[in-house]
């Protein structure tokens, strides 16, 4: 299956496994516990939506979300980007620092954060 970049792609998906399973709407809507209106919208692309209602509905039409390390287009085509980082490394970084003293990572991205704001 294609990867799922935009909301709209994520309709499709469901829409796809949906119609593979021969299930109506209205048949998806009542696993999931949801309207028929919201399968409707969501298979429309719209881009604000529960995540755990999401997630239900993929899961009920046997599909599944795996999250790949790639940089956002967006960020690519920016001279100031910097590489992304997961979590685990910035603290990483904060620990060969010496600057994490027992935090736990959210003290420290929230730390980063405002340093970064600063620098703007």
């Amino acid at each position: 299956m294609p990867a799922v970049r935009t909301p709209s792609d994520l309709g499709l998906a469901l829409r796809s496994g949906r119609r593979a399973l021969k299930w109506d709407q209205a048949t998806l809507a009542r696993r999931i516990g949801v309207s028929r209106q919201w399968v409707i919208d969501i298979e429309k692309g719209k881009p604000r939506a529960e995540l755990e209602l999401v997630m239900r509905a993929l899961h009920a039409v046997g599909l599944t979300v795996m999250v790949e390390g790639t940089r956002a287009p967006n960020l690519a085509s920016r001279k100031d980007a910097e590489p992304l980082a997961t979590a685990n490394e910035i603290v990483r970084r904060f620990d060969a620092a010496g600057e994490t003293q027992g935090d736990s990572p959210l003290p420290i991205l929230k730390r980063l954060a405002v340093a970064r704001r600063k620098d703007k």
